[in-house]
C-alpha cells in the first residue's frame, strides 16, 4: 500500500510540477498589529527609490535604513532563531522592512487608518517569507520597540479548530525542528488530500503545531448555518506519506 502510496505522489508531483501555476501564502505577520497606529515608512530590496520618501505609501529601498535593517535582522537570527534548524533560516527570505518616524505624523493625516502615538509602542518591524518549496510562502514577522526590545506576547493561539494539542498554536516557536520539505506543487498536494481524504478539499494551508510544519486541508462538505464538524487531514511535508485526519469545527455565520 505504501508502495503504491509512494507512486501516487511521484505521479502527481511530476506531471503538476509542469502543468500547475498555484501559490500559496500562509501564516500570520503578527507584528502588523503593533504597528498600525504608528507613521511608517517601508523599505524593501527591490525598490529603485534610494533618496526621500515623498508619499507614505512609496517604499524606499534598503539601503536607505541599511544600518537598521542590518541591527534588527541580526537580532532576529542570532537571538531569538538562535536554536532554528540551518534548513529554516536557509528558505528564510526578507521580505520587508518597516521604520516609525513620529515626527513624519502630519504626512499620515489624509490615511484613512488614523495614527495615534499615544498607541505606537513600535520603532521597527521586520518581515520574511519561509519559502519551503516553489510557490509556497509562510508568513513570519517580528515588531521591535526603540530600545529594541521584541514586542510580543506570549500566548498561545487557538485558531486551528481542534480539539485536542492540535488545537493550539504558539504564536512565536523558534523552528528548531523544522526538517527539510519533500518537493510537491501545490496542484498535487490537493490530488495528495483527496486521496486521503477520499473527497475533494479546501482550504490548503500550510501551518505550525507541535513544534512541526504541517500541510493542512479540510474535506469539501456542505456546511449549515452555526457549528459544522469536518474531516480535516494533517501531511507531515518532510513525509508525504505520514498524516493524520481529524475531525476539524468550523462555524457559518450565515
Amino acid at each position: 500500500m505504501k508502495n503504491m502510496l509512494f507512486l501516487l505522489i511521484f505521479f502527481f508531483s511530476y506531471t503538476g510540477f509542469s502543468q500547475c501555476n498555484e501559490k500559496l501564502l500562509s501564516g500570520t505577520f503578527e507584528n502588523i498589529k503593533y504597528i498600525l497606529k504608528c507613521p511608517t515608512y517601508s523599505y524593501n530590496q527591490e525598490s529603485k527609490n534610494f533618496s526621500y520618501i515623498k508619499h507614505p505609501f512609496e517604499k524606499g529601498n534598503i539601503e536607505m535604513v541599511k544600518h537598521d535593517y542590518i541591527k534588527i535582522d541580526s537580532i532576529v537570527k542570532n537571538i531569538i532563531l538562535k536554536e532554528a534548524s540551518a534548513y529554516f533560516k536557509e528558505k528564510l527570505i526578507f521580505q520587508s522592512f518597516e521604520k516609525v518616524y513620529k515626527d513624519s505624523l502630519d504626512n499620515f493625516k489624509n490615511n484613512a487608518l488614523k495614527r495615534d502615538l499615544d498607541k505606537c509602542k513600535v520603532k521597527y518591524s521586520i518581515y520574511y517569507y519561509f519559502e519551503p518549496i516553489e510557490n509556497v510562502k509562510y508568513c513570519i514577522g517580528y515588531a521591535f520597540d526603540e530600545s529594541l526590545n521584541w514586542i510580543k506576547e506570549d500566548k498561545v493561539s487557538y485558531l486551528v479548530p481542534y480539539d485536542d494539542e492540535y488545537g493550539k498554536i504558539i504564536e512565536y516557536p523558534i523552528y528548531e525542528n523544522v526538517k527539510p520539505f519533500e518537493n510537491i506543487s501545490i496542484c498535487s498536494l490537493k490530488e495528495l488530500g483527496k486521496h486521503y481524504l477520499n473527497n475533494d478539499v479546501e482550504n490548503l494551508e500550510l501551518i505550525f503545531l507541535k513544534e512541526s510544519f504541517y500541510w493542512k486541508m479540510n474535506e469539501l462538505k456542505l456546511q449549515y448555518r452555526g457549528e459544522n464538524i469536518v474531516k480535516s487531514v494533517l501531511i507531515n511535508p518532510n513525509d508525504l506519506q505520514d498524516y493524520l485526519i481529524k475531525d476539524a469545527n468550523t462555524y457559518v455565520e450565515f
